[in-house]
Formats: structure tokens, C-alpha cells, sequence
């Protein structure tokens, strides 16, 4: 399979952070030696980091949508945040003791590209720019982190519904026949990402249906009145690329 055409677009679309400040040339360089690096295909659900293992170092999403999840007490899982085409998964197991404490796995059919800690040494050996902007990058998702433990203590379930909705439609959506714009998520993830019982996501889910604003069907919510969930749920006052949700 040529994934060449398709990297190289979600490249320039995905990376557009991790490639800021670099010049053509290097900008060049950096696509054409990533593209060259082989791909490895993930089922649904299959995972691609598993929590405990040494982390020899890390993916860049060239197709799919993955999710990272962290464990809490007994059986209780958060996913912390969503990766996309053109995004990196694992950066954390570069620094400290290399070890993933977290799990990673597909949420649709995915394709990344492994690039272990020797070869990104030579990818910063060249461009010593992307990891200045790796680290601006870790940096942003801590800030984000930080907006998400406050929201976890002062908001209720349904403004974190609300928020978390309108997030996942502006950056995963696609537009239906009515100009709507519709997003396809599992109750259990709904779940996990806002922190709560699926029967509550459930409830949450009904309520904002019930008012018009959202239509369930299956595993898809379509935003029909986007403005009546804004009267809810605020933004977190950080920019989402991210991921952090």
C-alpha cells in the first residue's frame, strides 16, 4: 500500500505546530524522511502503546483517530486525550524513565509510523527546531491538563457534556445533508472522557436531545442547535490542538 499521498497531506495539515519555524528545506526534509519510514496497521480497539511497557519511542498518526487512556482506582479509565492524522502519540516516553503510564488504542482503523528514540535523535540531529516545538507542544497540553482538573471540581456533568460535545464535533465532525455537523462516539468513551457513568452520559445525552440541541442516533450525534449547548458548556480558555479533551 502507498501511503506516501496520504501522510504527506495530513502532514501538512496535522504538524502544522511541530513544523512551524522550520525552513522549506527542512520542512521538506522532515516530510520526505517520515514518509520513508514503514507504516503499521491497527484494528479497532487494538492497542498500540500498552500502560507498563519501556517506551522505545513514538508514533506519528498518519490515518484513524486514537485514544489514550489512563487507569484509576479498581476498573475506573479516563481518556485524557484524542490524536488524529498528522499528530504523535507516546512523545511522553522520550523523557523521564521511558516507561508508558498510560494505554493507547484505536478507535477507528489506523496507521502510524514508529520512530524509535535512535531515529529521532537524528530527526532533531538535523532539525534541533522540532523538539523546541515538541516542547512548546508538551507544554500546551499541561496548561490544558490543568483547565481539566479545575473543570473535574467546579463543573457539573452536563456543562462537561456540553463542552466536551462541542469540542469533539468542531474537530472530528463531518457535515451531513442538512449542514449539520455530526461526530461518531460510543456512549462508554462519552464516558470516560468527561469522567463519569455511561448511564449519566446517557441521561445527559437525552436531556440535551430532549431541549432539540443534539439528535442520537446509534453511535452518532448530530449538533443541531450547537448555541443551546454554548449556553452550557464554556470553553477551557486554551487552545484544543493539543488534544486534550
Amino acid at each position: 500500500m502507498n501511503t506516501k499521498p496520504r501522510f504527506c497531506q495530513a502532514c501538512s495539515a496535522g504538524c502544522t505546530t511541530l513544523l512551524s519555524g522550520l525552513t522549506k528545506s527542512q520542512k521538506q526534509w522532515v516530510s520526505h524522511w517520515l514518509c520513508g519510514l514503514p507504516t503499521i496497521q491497527y484494528g479497532v480497539n487494538e492497542r498500540i502503546i500498552h500502560e507498563g511497557l519501556p517506551a522505545l519511542g513514538l508514533y506519528l498518526v498518519c490515518n484513524g483517530r486514537v485514544k489514550f487512556i489512563q487507569r484509576g482506582n479498581g476498573q475506573k479509565k479516563q481518556i485524557i486525550k484524542l490524536v488524529g492524522p498528522g499528530e504523535i502519540l507516546g512523545e511522553e516516553g522520550l523523557f523521564g524513565d521511558g516507561v508508558y503510564s498510560f494505554y493507547a488504542s484505536a478507535m477507528e482503523p489506523v496507521e502510524v509510523k514508529f520512530i524509535s528514540k535512535a531515529q529521532f535523535d537524528e530527526l532533531v540531529q538535523h532539525c534541533p527546531q522540532f523538539l523546541r516545538r515538541l516542547m512548546q507542544k508538551i507544554a500546551l497540553e499541561l496548561k490544558a491538563l490543568h483547565k481539566r482538573i479545575l473543570e473535574q471540581s467546579f463543573n457539573s456533568c452536563k456543562e462537561r457534556v456540553a463542552r466536551l460535545l462541542l469540542v469533539l464535533s468542531q474537530k472530528y465532525g463531518r457535515m451531513d445533508e442538512r449542514g449539520h455537523l455530526q461526530v461518531d462516539l460510543l456512549r462508554a468513551d462519552l464516558a470516560k472522557m468527561v469522567g463519569t457513568s455511561v448511564e449519566t452520559a446517557i441521561r445527559e445525552l437525552s436531556y440535551f436531545e430532549s431541549k432539540g440541541w443534539i439528535q442520537v442516533s446509534y453511535h452518532t450525534i448530530t449538533m443541531i442547535n450547537p448555541d443551546g449547548l454554548l449556553t452550557i458548556g464554556k470553553p477551557l480558555g486554551v487552545e484544543l490542538m493539543e488534544n486534550v479533551l
